[in-house]
């Protein structure tokens, strides 16, 4: 490092500010107790309020939840809840089967999602052993209307699949269907 110092005044100088910056931000953690502030990732976003949610549904905008390990029927979405001065975080449950409304879109599996609507608190005990997922909307542009189609992507990059008789989690499988029309197009031509 001495070397490089040196040689360049520009190193010393970006060396230095950065030194100074995180100086600083030692200094100001110590007198406020930024612990207190700050909020960890837990794998998933908590929205601001039940109504978010419910607004991003219904228009079939992604929505950030987790699921239970051992209950993949369902998916939560964790949103703040306040009572007068005390913040509380909860969810709301939406449950889907892979039997109903279930469609194919370029290998990509969705399937009707329907919210429960409940709003219970989430204790910490229960969302240890839960993992993230994305809830992405079958946006068919303006041919169809938006029908409450969802699919999953986990954050262990395994998908919803919607295969008569298969978990409805696992890897993504490519489509026949678009392989199919693919070697029909290079026969014809």
């Amino acid at each position: 490092m001495l070397w490089a110092m040196r040689k360049n005044v520009e190193y010393l100088s970006g060396k230095l500010a950065v030194c100074h910056k995180r100086y600083g931000l030692r200094a100001i953690e110590r007198d406020i107790k930024m612990e207190a502030f700050r909020r960890k990732w837990k794998g998933y976003h908590i929205f601001a309020n039940f109504d978010e949610i419910i607004d991003r549904f219904r228009a079939g905008k992604a929505l950030s939840c987790f699921f239970r390990i051992n209950d993949l029927n369902k998916v939560h979405v964790a949103f703040r809840h306040k009572e007068g001065d005390k913040e509380t975080i909860r969810y709301t449950s939406f449950s889907y089967s892979t039997k109903i409304l279930p469609t194919c879109e370029t290998g990509v599996h969705f399937c009707k999602f329907q919210c429960d609507e409940n709003k219970d608190p989430i204790e910490e005990e229960e969302v240890k052993d839960s993992l993230g997922a994305l809830m992405l909307g079958n946006m068919m542009g303006a041919r169809i209307r938006f029908q409450a189609q969802y699919t999953l992507i986990y954050e262990d990059w395994e998908v919803l699949l919607c295969y008569e008789g298969c978990d409805p989690k696992g890897f993504a499988l490519p489509d026949r269907s678009l392989f199919k029309s693919l070697s029909e197009l290079l026969q014809n031509s």
